[in-house]
């Protein structure tokens, strides 16, 4: 038999839905609760079978890992701090009250509201968090707070209400993320903001951004769409698509989900699939013409509840164009039709990721990627424009809409020349992918049912 200490009671949104034991070599061991699955209720992850029985330890542990900071030496401090080992389980106990989505992992006997309360926070003590993030960009926590979040990039939470700044302790529900961005790229926060509002002035959905200062010390603050109202705050439910998928690596390349295993995620379980479908693929075609690498699948999620499942707004998109010359790796994290990088990228390419990849119209796809492309560099200039008073604004315009319109351009002279011309949807019509016939190569092309 274990002991308490092997045990955490898995609440969403409010209600004890499953028991975690620590479990051995092959995992842990994770299984809803009868009383849970009786009613209406929302499913931990669509990966995960709707029964009492222990779920798969290698999707349980790819799930629950990914409720943790990507970066080791944030696990490593927490453990130190908190005296315990830094596996999943361990960590997920000390610092699981708070997490992504409307999950909190409480000891037996322990209520979703135990010790939870907010204290107002001044702008100074704003400032000098940031600050020490920037020196220490692992030490993401206060020692009272019991939250955590996936992802790479030192980050905090905080919880406005009603118009003023809180933390909130215990497992109090935040409702703001403040990220102080990358500290080896150059105003990096700020890239992120001009992204996301870029993005959003085309029309697509995506997580509110604001760009703030804390006693002069400069913040992408960003609003949880995981969260609602603010008295009290409610969690919503969100899995990433790593976790909806049980797999481990967030990378494509090292093993992780590409484009067509999203999409068969959003064909499975979404509530309307064929509309979420074609935001995903503005997604993708938006990280391949700002050049933004970081578009893994965990920056991808679905929204649950009990009775829908939907795409999330999207989230952490940051154009990587301002780095050209600095090494980094600018190729796109799921491929488009086989290709990662821009210039490679041809019609052929758009036509097999909407056909091959996600079973949606190539014409719509190649339709909505000219008009992306026409509109990005005066969407971006837009967004620069919202920041008068921010000191890199210039800069950044410097370095992004110059190469931005070399990258758009050329996406459009690409539709304009390429013999992959798409004639407008006909059901009478499909398209053959480019493949091998006698051991000679054959393009692509369409032709009668």
């Amino acid at each position: 038999m274990s002991s308490p200490d092997d045990h955490l009671v898995v609440w969403l949104a409010g209600r004890p839905a499953a028991d975690l034991h620590r479990g051995d070599a092959r995992g842990p061991v994770l299984a809803y609760r009868e009383s849970y699955l009786d009613g209406p209720h929302i499913p931990l992850s669509p990966v995960f079978a709707t029964t009492t029985g222990v779920q798969s330890r290698r999707r349980a542990a790819a799930f629950l890992d990914h409720l943790l900071p990507d970066n080791p030496d944030t696990r490593q401090l927490w453990a130190r701090h908190f005296q315990v080992p830094p596996d999943t389980f361990d960590l997920l106990a000390v610092m699981g009250e708070e997490t992504a989505g409307a999950l909190q992992f409480l000891p037996a006997g322990a209520t979703d509201r135990r010790d939870a309360r907010y204290e107002p926070v001044s702008d100074a003590k704003i400032g000098r968090r940031l600050r020490e993030l920037r020196t220490d960009q692992a030490g993401w926590t206060l020692p009272d707070e019991r939250w955590s979040l996936a992802g790479a990039q030192a980050k905090f939470t905080l919880a406005e209400l009603d118009g003023r700044w809180h933390r909130p302790v215990g497992s109090a529900a935040s409702t703001h993320i403040l990220k102080p961005g990358i500290f080896r790229l150059h105003h990096q926060g700020l890239v992120e903001h001009v992204t996301m509002r870029a993005a959003r002035l085309l029309g697509m959905t995506t997580a509110g951004t604001r760009w703030c200062e804390f006693d002069g010390e400069p913040a992408l603050v960003i609003t949880r769409f995981d969260r609602r109202g603010t008295d009290p705050v409610h969690r919503i439910h969100q899995v990433d698509m790593c976790q909806a998928l049980g797999r481990g690596p967030k990378y494509e390349t090292d093993g992780g989900p590409g484009a067509a295993d999203v999409a068969g995620v959003l064909r499975s379980v979404s509530s309307d699939p064929q509309t979420d479908l074609y935001r995903f693929a503005d997604a993708l075609m938006f990280a391949l013409l700002t050049e933004s690498p970081d578009a893994h699948a965990k920056n991808y999620a679905l929204l649950l509840t009990e009775t829908a499942a939907r795409l999330a707004p999207l989230y952490d998109m940051a154009t990587a164009l301002p780095y050209e010359h600095s090494g980094l790796d600018l190729s796109v994290a799921m491929t488009v039709g086989g290709q990662r990088h821009r210039p490679r990228v041809l019609p052929r390419h758009l036509i097999t990721m909407a056909e091959r990849d996600l079973g949606i119209d190539a014409a719509r796809v190649l339709d909505r990627y000219r008009t992306m492309a026409g509109r990005l560099p005066g969407a971006f200039e837009a967004a620069l424009d919202e920041l008068p008073g921010a000191v890199a604004a210039d800069e950044l315009r410097d370095r992004i809409l110059p190469r931005l319109r070399e990258l758009t351009d050329s996406a459009l002279h690409q539709l304009d020349t390429s013999r992959y011309q798409v004639p407008p949807p006909d059901p009478g019509r499909i398209w053959v992918h480019p493949h091998t016939r006698s051991g000679r190569r054959v393009e692509g092309y369409w032709r009668a049912r």
